[in-house]
């Protein structure tokens, strides 16, 4: 039967036909529908009810649904069945139609809470993490932010940190020295500014084999976009739920399950000033069957590299050195769920990526002297076995192999330096079994449980393939147990006036490090709703973080040559002491290093009421984390070049033995031939090496604290008007403090609004429209300005504010050949907003930007074609 609904003439499906009352809604049987495809689970749905199920099949292919577990009735099965999906059901006398939801992200759709549903934030299986703030953006969501490829999507979230390891930091960043080790050009998740090793990243909520010299970051790059349905973030310590590296959030992302028949995308894009080409295309094959589903992919993605000629701010430099590096991508997914009789079934997924990349430098002006070439090999393999077990308890039996294996190469170039070629390979493998279900029941509801065992191997090394020598070799296993419990003081069932819902949840996790012993670390989260649409929360945890395995047993100490008065006039110094002693600046890992040990707590709110027509939602957080024993360098105030300058001016501010004056003709032996051994001993400027005069050693070690205060907040709104459906999104971060302390006998220093650190403020607001098939979507982007430090006088570096614009049409579904067509436009940077201007060095890394907090890319067009056959 076909039927004009709204704008575009779509194939309804009408699923058992007959009216169906409110009352027949309220009294339908007990139902149980399995997670799926959402089309699949609403027809079984109607079917079961006997109530008429209306939807688009362009609204409905494609996206999944939870299922429901029983026992809700058929208004809160459906709004069960709907969750995450973007739609939303409208009632009628006549039956129920599945439309687009009014709210962003579905905020319309008030889900019950014991829907079977797994989300992040916790074990408990049909349970929300109401209490720790999460962001969850589905499938519509990524595409209406116009985003070309995860790492865009990542970056553009106001709680991340750019100053991680990403690909614009070729040379590593002047105040994140780790990011220097991301010698395969991965990009990572790295929330609140933290770093990259402590954000969390799963695939499918299991963990992959960890990229960059130490191991220290899922990357993130190698995450084909196609295959993503959804990303989940969670911007709270969850070590609790997680294990020791979920300190400051844990990013989730779900992967493409069902799909009906084949899909086909080609894109194209480049830059309006210079050249950067890129080049994208994919294929997806799915097919439902009656007791399961499968789904492939693949997807290609070719960037050209971005020069400094290319851009105004960096020209001066005038040498052939990439901005950005070239990338090719191969990558692609396989999934299946297979339903095992009515109480089981088995999934399971592999993924693969090969990367080739490369980057120019140059020490001259016209020939690129310095070619590294990067290739990195991903393959992730995790299924498992899920099922009923009777009493409404459920289990969960999961396993994981995931290997990283990437090699560098750069040739020796006289007068340029000397080649080097590394491999690095890092191995995770484990296996998981839960269960989780009611205990007991309150006048609030059911207490739910969940409790877990697991383990894991992870292997890690790196290879100088010119010398056959491992630089780094390490190992751990762990072995860990975990609990959790959710008790409903007030709910449905017994709400009085000022709480409508209370509950809290307590977690608990036992981890057993085969190298730094054991850790418990606990959580407690506190909601409280005292009327409809307004929730408060609070929760508060412990985290236990073990150094990453490539900071373990590293053979990487380094030393360069220099004189205090070189490094002055090779870069802006604060103070600027004149020495023209040799001095030798030692870099690499200290020995020994211990677990960080971190506290974070947060409180928030969540609202929304009707307004205009339309719904408001508004969200707020306010975070507190405390690092002791952090893994960093001495904190050396305008960067750690300047650490001669400091010591002679003001030597209190370093840690005692930070650096030595005068130091024996036995103890610079010792470091040169410990040098020679491991990274190398280099003299590029070609100073005397007859008398040293001082020694410096930034390396890594355990600082004594770290701590961010900070508030997030999200404002959304939707209306359907007469002109389409609106929507618009303001998020933002604003940081009280972020400041840290080298030892105890040094000043804590805050390091939020200089260079190369984050800004105290980032904001993303975004305008939508939709009509039919047309959609447009316009989103700013703001960083606030903040300071350069490293002069004596410090230098204002004026907020970056881009505006991205985007356009998509998806043509009628009974359109002939060019049905099932979607055309997306879109324009990054539409005024072509140059990152502010901060000096160029390129010996050092500094290309004129500040790669923490801008990016390189300007104005950025776009076209992708996307076909469903």
């Amino acid at each position: 039967m076909m039927r004009n609904f709204g704008m575009a003439t779509a194939a309804i499906a009408i699923i058992a036909a007959g009216a169906a009352s409110a009352q027949a809604q309220a009294q339908a049987p007990d139902l149980k529908i399995k997670a799926g495809s959402l089309k699949s689970a609403l027809d079984d749905y109607a079917r079961q009810t006997g109530i008429n199920v209306v939807y688009r099949d362009e609204d409905v292919s494609g996206r999944m649904s939870p299922g429901a577990r029983g026992g809700l009735g058929a208004e809160a099965t459906l709004d069960a069945l709907l969750t995450g999906s973007g739609l939303m059901s409208v009632r009628s006398p006549n039956g129920v139609a599945i439309v687009p939801a009014s709210g962003n992200r579905a905020e319309a759709v008030d889900v019950d809470q014991s829907a079977e549903i797994v989300v992040l934030g916790t074990n408990i299986r049909g349970a929300r993490p109401d209490s720790s703030p999460t962001h969850d953006f589905n499938r519509e969501d990524i595409q209406r932010s116009g985003a070309r490829t995860v790492q865009d999507f990542i970056r553009d979230l106001p709680q991340n940190f750019a100053g991680g390891s990403n690909d614009s930091l070729v040379r590593g960043s002047p105040k994140n020295p780790s990011a220097g080790s991301n010698l395969a050009l991965g990009s990572s998740v790295n929330l609140r500014g933290l770093g990259s090793g402590a954000t969390l990243v799963l695939v499918d909520g299991q963990r992959l084999a960890p990229s960059s010299n130490l191991g220290d970051f899922v990357d993130i790059s190698l995450l084909p976009l196609n295959s993503v349905e959804r990303i989940q973030v969670l911007t709270d310590g969850a070590s609790a739920i997680y294990g020791g590296d979920a300190v400051a959030g844990v990013v989730n992302f779900q992967l493409r399950d069902s799909f009906e028949g084949a899909e086909s995308f080609a894109a194209y894009g480049n830059v309006t000033e210079g050249d950067s080409a890129e080049y994208r295309a994919g294929q997806t094959f799915g097919a439902n069957w009656g007791s399961g589903h499968g789904i492939v992919t693949y997807d290609f993605y070719k960037r050209e590299s971005l020069s400094v000629l290319d851009k105004d701010f960096s020209r001066p430099i005038n040498r052939p050195i990439d901005l950005l590096p070239r990338q090719v991508r191969h990558a692609a997914m396989a999934g299946v769920t297979q339903h095992i009789g009515p109480e089981l079934e088995a999934w399971g997924r592999v993924l693969y990526a090969q990367r080739d990349a490369r980057v120019v430098r140059s020490n001259t002006q016209t020939v690129a002297t310095r070619v590294t070439d990067a290739d990195t090999d991903q393959i992730s393999a995790m299924g498992g076995l899920r099922g009923e077990v009777g009493g409404g308890w459920s289990f969960d039996l999961s396993g994981v192999y995931s290997e990283v294996d990437s090699a560098t190469f750069t040739p020796t170039v006289p007068g340029a330096g000397v080649g080097t070629s590394r491999r690095t390979f890092s191995s995770l493998y484990g296996g998981e079994g839960k269960m989780s279900g009611p205990l007991f029941a309150l006048p609030g509801g059911d207490v739910q449980a969940a409790v877990g065992l697991g383990l894991r191997e992870e292997r890690f090394s790196t290879t100088n393939r010119l010398t056959g020598i491992n630089d780094r070799r390490a190992g751990r296993n762990v072995k860990y147990g975990y609990g959790e419990i959710l008790v409903p003081i007030f709910g449905p069932a017994n709400a009085v006036p000022g709480f409508r819902k209370l509950e809290v949840n307590f977690s608990g996790r036992y981890e057993d490090y085969s190298d730094f012993g054991g850790t418990f670390n606990p959580k407690v989260g506190v909601l409280w709703s005292p009327i409809k649409d307004l929730n408060f929360r609070a929760s508060y945890g412990t985290s236990f973080n073990p150094p990453d395995l490539g900071q373990l047993n590293a053979r990487d100490m380094q030393a360069n040559y220099f004189t205090n008065d070189i490094l002055n006039a090779l870069l802006v110094q604060n103070p600027e002491v004149p020495d023209p002693r040799t001095v030798l600046l030692v870099l690499g890992t200290t020995e020994n290093l211990q677990e960080e040990t971190s506290t974070s707590w947060t409180a928030g709110f969540d609202a929304a009421t009707r307004l205009g027509g339309g719904r408001l939602t508004f969200k707020g957080t306010y975070y507190d984390t405390r690092f002791k024993n952090r893994i960093a360098q001495v904190d050396v105030p305008g960067g750690g070049f300047n650490i001669f300058n400091i010591f002679l001016a003001s030597p209190e501010l370093l840690p005692p033995g930070t650096v030595i004056e005068n130091p024996s003709a036995q103890l610079v032996s010792d470091i040169l031939a410990s040098s020679q051994a491991q990274a190398g001993v280099f003299n590029n400027f070609g100073v005397s090496t007859a008398n040293v005069g001082l020694i410096a050693f930034i390396q890594t070690i355990n600082v004594a604290q770290t701590i961010t205060r900070g508030v997030d907040f999200d404002l959304g709104y939707a209306v359907e008007a007469g002109i389409g459906n609106l929507n618009a999104t303001l998020s933002g971060n604003y940081i009280l403090d972020f400041k840290s302390q080298s030892s105890s006998v040094t000043p804590i220093f805050e390091n939020v609004d200089l260079i190369f650190r984050p800004a105290d403020f980032r904001l993303r607001a975004g305008l939508g429209w939709q009509r039919g098939g047309w959609g447009a979507n316009l989103f700013v982007n703001y960083v606030d300005g903040y300071e350069d430090d490293r002069p004596a006088t410090r230098i204002k570096i004026p907020s970056f504010t881009t505006v991205d614009l985007f356009f998509s049409y998806t043509t009628e579904q009974e359109a002939g050949l060019l049905s099932g067509l979607r055309f997306d436009l879109g324009i990054d940077n539409l005024f072509n907003e140059e990152p502010p201007f901060i000096g160029n060095d390129f010996q050092f890394g500094i290309l004129g930007f500040d790669p923490a907090n801008a990016d390189p890319i300007g104005r950025f067009v776009s076209l992708k074609i996307t076909k469903k056959w």
